[in-house]
């Protein structure tokens, strides 16, 4: 029976142990998953910055009031807000559509107006 020697796949060492093993340790293996899922990882986090930009606008603007508050879509807008980054769509009985980003949400009321509120959650 010949055996096989077998290499890291991040530093080249000789790998010894499982016949399934792929890398020396765990440094390698987390070395080498971290630059094969950059490119993930790069995608979330700029999913991840602007939900929190939006979130932080519309909580912005919304301290200002009570309840709900009317603003003209073309302020969200200059603040940075971009209306394709919502965490989830929610409809009410009516069929009103909103979109949140998190615990702040929006409603169009018409191609210049947006009502923003926030939403309470219960625990």
């Amino acid at each position: 029976m010949i055996i096989e020697k077998r290499f890291c796949l991040k530093c080249g060492e000789p790998i010894f142990g499982r016949s399934d093993k792929r890398f020396c340790d765990d440094s390698c293996r987390n070395a080498y998953n971290n630059v094969h899922r950059k490119e993930t990882n790069d995608c979330v986090r700029k999913v991840y910055k602007q939900l929190r930009v939006n979130r932080r606008i519309l909580e912005k603007i919304f301290a200002n009031g009570v309840g709900k508050v009317r603003v003209p879509r073309v302020k969200l807008l200059q603040l940075g807000y971009n209306f394709l980054y919502h965490t989830h769509t929610m409809i009410n009985y009516k069929g009103t559509q909103y979109e949140y980003c998190f615990d702040y949400g929006y409603m169009i009321l018409d191609k210049d107006w947006v009502l923003v509120l926030k939403d309470v959650f219960e625990e």
